[in-house]
C-alpha cells in the first residue's frame, strides 16, 4: 500500500542479568529508557514478538526520559550489555557493536518539517533541493544528532542545540535562536503535533535519507547473545513482522500525511 523507499527518539536497553540468554530459562530481561509520548512502542513490540517467535520471553522494565549524552555514556560502558536504536553511521559502527539489519524499512529516514504557524507559503514553490537551499532557512537539531552531518553534507543551514533537544519545539514556537523548522520522522511527527498544536506540519515536502535505525550494543556483548538478537530481528524482517508493525503503528499516519504524494527531496548521506 505504501512505498517505503528510504534522529530521534531515544531508547536504550540494558540486558541486566548474567546468562540472560541461557537456553534453560529463555527469558530476556531488559531495562529501557522511554519518553512520555510512547514513541518507542513499535520498537518494544518488535523486540518482544521477534524474540518470542525465536523462543524467548521478554521481561521489560522502563525508566523515563534520558539525555542523549547519558545514552552514549551507557553504550561506552562494558559492565552490563546496553542496546540502543540509532541511525546507522560509520562512526557508531566503530564505537559500538550492532545487529546488521535495518528496523523500519528506512521509514524513520523519511522526514517532514515542523514549521511556525502560518509559514506554509514559504515552502509552496519548493520542488527540488536547490529550491530548498535558496530559501536560506535554518533547521534545528540536537547537538549530537547525525542529521547535522547530513544537513552539512547537503549544504543546508542548521542550528545545533546543546541542551535538551526537546526544547527545540518551544524555541520554534517562540521564534528564538533564528530557527525556521524542525525535521521529524514520519513515524514521529503526528504524535508530536498533538503535544505542540502551536506548530504546523509542512504540507508538501518529504526529505529522504538512505539510512535506517539499527540496534547498537556495547562491545561487551558475547557472540551467543549477539546471535540470539540477530536471529530474532532477521525473523522480524523475513516473516513480514516489521511490515505488519509499521502498518499497525503508522499506517493511518502515512495516509494522513499524504505520504505517497509529497514532493520527495533526496539527501546524500556522508557515509555513502
Amino acid at each position: 500500500m505504501f512505498s517505503f523507499k528510504k534522529d530521534i527518539f531515544i531508547i536504550v536497553f540494558c540486558i541486566c542479568s548474567i546468562g540472560v540468554f541461557s537456553q534453560s530459562d529463555k527469558i530476556i530481561q531488559l531495562n529501557s529508557f522511554e519518553y512520555d509520548d510512547g514513541r518507542q512502542k513499535y520498537y518494544f513490540e518488535l523486540l518482544e514478538k521477534s524474540l518470542e517467535a525465536t523462543g524467548y520471553r521478554l521481561e521489560l522494565q522502563t525508566f523515563s526520559n534520558p539525555t542523549h549524552r547519558r545514552i552514549e555514556y551507557m553504550l561506552d560502558q562494558n559492565e552490563n550489555l546496553f542496546v540502543y536504536f540509532f541511525l546507522k553511521t560509520e562512526e557508531r559502527d566503530r564505537r559500538w557493536d550492532f545487529i546488521d539489519m535495518g528496523l523500519t524499512n528506512k521509514l524513520i529516514a523519511h522526514r517532514i518539517l515542523f514549521i511556525p504557524r502560518g509559514q506554509q507559503f514559504v515552502y509552496n514553490n519548493v520542488n527540488t533541493l536547490n529550491d530548498f537551499r535558496a530559501l536560506d532557512r535554518i533547521g534545528a537539531f540536537g547537538e549530537l544528532w547525525y542529521d547535522i552531518e547530513i544537513w552539512k553534507h547537503n549544504q543546508l543551514k542548521y542550528y545545533a542545540h546543546k541542551n535538551d533537544w526537546r526544547q527545540i519545539y518551544k524555541m520554534l514556537i517562540n521564534g528564538s535562536r533564528g530557527i525556521d523548522y524542525f525535521s521529524r520522522g514520519v513515524t514521529e511527527i503526528l504524535n508530536e503535533s498533538a503535544l505542540y498544536p502551536e506548530l504546523d506540519i509542512e504540507q508538501n515536502l518529504m526529505f529522504i535519507y538512505d539510512i535506517d535505525f539499527y540496534l547498537y550494543v556495547n562491545k561487551s556483548i558475547s557472540s551467543e547473545d549477539k546471535s540470539i538478537l540477530t536471529e530474532a530481528l532477521e525473523y522480524a524482517r523475513d516473516s513480514g513482522l516489521i511490515d505488519q508493525l509499521i502498518q499497525k503503528y503508522w499506517g493511518e499516519d502515512l495516509v494522513t500525511l499524504n505520504f505517497n504524494k509529497r514532493t520527495k527531496i533526496f539527501l546524500e548521506t556522508p557515509d555513502k
